[in-house]
């Protein structure tokens, strides 16, 4: 990565040479632990003109607590940020995260491409289970929102808490309760929206419970699809990722072009911050524009992966913005394993017949002499009276 910087502060300085802009270009590591008072002393040494940009790429442990840090930074010191590493839905907060943009898809812009699938498999109900994190109710908000005009419902939504918050063999049975629950009930299509960790700990219970066999559903999230026991016929989608070297090259792309525009557009240096990342955020590739409102990626592409009976995975559809989503059903192998759709609501079958036993309620009066007999030996009179048999008047 190092050496791919070097060449790209070489490009961009020939690219900046008969530039009026006084073009610098720098990358440092970030230490993990920082706080948000030494970045943006950081920052102002490396950011001393009007027009600056920051590119990040953060993975690993931690990787969002320290892009927020980054993104507030950038907030504070009005200059643009381009991320090409996170998917988190907490950056599309342009209240918080004001300059935030990124080269890859976040996960709440994925729960439209959900719904196409649920329409397409005519799953009208579902269940859910996702983590108890403000991460997931960013991202699910789209699917809880009002039914009215959805072709599906949610029958019910668990939540788990994050598996730092629980033992293992607390959170175990916590999982297994849950799953008996759902069993216990009709709807049979589920949608997991968990880490790989939590995602393990769902399947085995699942397993152990009988709900990865045939006449199950199970849609999941990109981290579940990487959980080692992923079941046969499980259905994920996962973006299609450049790797890191052309993500780096594009978020380059962008500030460098908007730069360059908004100087020979408005002839002046004197513009205000706020001036670049309007340029960036209207940046546009092969004529479309290449964010939306909330600074996340229109173009990105999708595939539908398939959970083969070898627990391969297989892609069976695609999603682009142009396109729309394209979903081979007859390609899909289903939890069983089977080659046909379940059903996503099972009726219940063991009716109880119960038998109640009931006193006919009649008009009785007494005999006010036991030798008394019926007025009439008519039953069919009107004034016919017979004897009753068992009395239940006073």
């Amino acid at each position: 990565m190092r050496d791919h910087f070097r060449k790209l502060h070489f490009s961009l300085e020939k690219s900046f040479n008969k530039s009026p802009i006084n073009f610098s270009f720098n990358y440092t590591l970030i230490d993990p632990g920082v706080n948000d008072i030494s970045l943006i002393s950081n920052l102002q040494k490396f950011s001393p003109t009007k027009f600056t940009a920051v590119i990040t790429g953060i993975t690993g442990e931690n990787s969002e607590q320290l892009l927020r840090t980054i993104s507030l930074a950038c907030s504070y010191l009005n200059t643009p940020l381009i991320s090409f590493s996170s998917k988190s839905s907490l950056f599309s907060d342009k209240y918080r995260h004001k300059y935030f943009l990124r080269t890859i898809s976040s996960s709440d812009n994925e729960m439209p491409i959900w719904e196409l699938i649920l329409k397409q498999l005519i799953w009208d109900k579902i269940t859910i289970i996702a983590l108890n994190t403000y991460e997931s109710q960013l991202t699910l908000t789209q699917l809880m929102q009002d039914h009215s005009n959805k072709s599906y419902q949610v029958m019910d939504y668990k939540k788990l808490p994050p598996s730092e918050m629980e033992l293992q063999e607390q959170r175990q049975e916590r999982i297994g309760n849950m799953l008996k629950e759902i069993k216990a009930r009709e709807t049979r299509a589920i949608l997991l929206y968990v880490d790989k960790q939590t995602a393990e700990l769902v399947f085995k219970q699942a397993e152990q419970n009988g709900m990865l066999a045939e006449g199950w559903g199970w849609l999941a999230s990109e981290d579940a699809l990487a959980a080692e026991n992923r079941p046969i016929g499980l259905l994920a989608i996962r973006p299609v990722q450049k790797d890191h070297i052309e993500q780096l090259d594009e978020a380059n792309n962008i500030v460098t072009r908007s730069i360059q525009n908004l100087v020979e557009d408005e002839k002046s240096l004197d513009l205000k911050p706020e001036s670049l990342f309007l340029r960036m955020k209207s940046y546009q590739k092969n004529g479309r524009p290449f964010f939306d409102s909330k600074g996340r990626i229109f173009s990105q592409q999708y595939q539908i992966i398939n959970v083969g009976s070898h627990r391969q995975l297989i892609p069976v559809g695609n999603y682009s913005f142009d396109q729309g989503l394209s979903l081979s059903t007859d390609k899909i192998i289903w939890p069983g394993p089977s080659n046909h759709s379940p059903n996503c609501f099972k009726k219940k079958t063991n009716l109880k017949v119960v038998t109640i036993l009931s006193i006919p309620f009649v008009q009785a009066r007494k005999l006010r002499d036991p030798n008394d007999a019926c007025r009439s030996a008519g039953p069919d009179e009107l004034n016919a009276e017979v004897e009753c048999q068992r009395y239940n008047g006073k």
